[in-house]
């Protein structure tokens, strides 16, 4: 997507370091400033340009047309050709042949501010996520679609919080099958941790965690294979993020029950700049990063 990455490295160049000016940006959070959503809330999706880029190695990148960041996309297992992925703050695209990509905004019915995140379960339920609130940002949204994306579910508030949520959802066949798990940073010492046991038709909250300060908390599923056990989905991990914004704790627990309660493993620190010091973040060249705590599990 050369087209896009031009187009959008030039907007943020522009916008970026004006948004900084303007607002009191909290190294605390890292939604989008609720001064640029306002701006944009009422402005349409843009329809994707229909054309293929092929690059120098022969890959063809899709060009979907302008969207804002931060995009997060997921494959259905049952029908790999079956994907759906959504930008800041509700542009979303669809595809069920890998080649042909379909734009909509989805219908959640309260107002968004980003972040979205998507999931498949093992019978090819799509889960979307976006954070929403009324002024402010309060919770974390998800709706479900059977048909990738074609029509959707009355949205359900997935998780309580303030900031980047995020969420997981059970592929296994085994006894926690098609749970949903969402986490979310819910204030500046914990975060929020729920789990949907009928198919994201309602959630529950079973677990706070006080080592969660700063975004990033995350989500993942794994199998439990300790003690000679081989559970599909036996594992619920989550992994919180705390400290300084230059000096990152990474606190890990696990869940063999399907999310009811967890257990510490372990804390790790990692201290140092993503680029350098502006502002008190993590920058480069004036724009905003965050070293994120990503975590995933495999059939090991």
């Amino acid at each position: 997507m050369k087209k896009f990455y031009l187009s959008f490295a030039l907007f943020i160049s522009i916008l970026l370091p004006n948004l900084m000016v303007a607002q009191i940006d909290s190294p605390l959070y890292d939604h989008v400033p609720l001064e640029y959503l306002r701006m944009i809330e009422n402005m349409k999706d843009v329809p994707p340009v229909e054309s293929v880029i092929t690059d120098d190695l022969g890959f063809d990148n899709f060009n979907l047309g302008v969207a804002f960041a931060e995009p997060h996309m997921s494959q259905n297992l049952n029908s790999p050709l079956q994907y759906f992925n959504a930008f800041n703050t509700n542009s979303a695209y669809r595809t069920s042949n890998g080649l042909d990509w379909t734009a909509s905004t989805p219908p959640f019915g309260f107002t968004l501010y980003g972040d979205p995140v998507t999931a498949y379960d093992s019978l090819g339920n799509l889960y979307y996520q976006n954070m929403s609130g009324s002024g402010t940002i309060q919770n974390a949204r998800v709706i479900r679609s059977t048909d990738n994306g074609q029509t959707w579910t009355a949205s359900v508030i997935g998780v309580l919080g303030i900031d980047k949520n995020w969420m997981a959802a059970d592929q296994t066949g085994g006894p926690y099958a098609n749970y949903v798990y969402c986490t979310m940073t819910a204030g500046s010492s914990n975060g929020n941790f729920s789990r949907s046991t009928d198919f994201g038709a309602t959630f529950t909250q079973t677990a706070t965690f006080n080592t969660q300060s700063l975004p990033g908390m995350m989500v993942a599923v794994g199998p439990n294979v300790l003690g000679g056990n081989n559970i599909p989905g036996g594992c619920v991990y989550v992994v919180t993020n705390s400290g300084s914004a230059f000096a990152s704790t990474y606190t890990f627990y696990v869940s063999t029950n399907g999310g009811v309660s967890f257990t510490l493993k372990s804390a790790q620190n990692f201290a140092n700049y993503v680029g350098t010091n502006v502002g008190g973040r993590n920058s480069v060249q004036n724009m905003r990063t965050r070293p994120y705590p990503f975590i995933a599990a495999d059939n090991s």
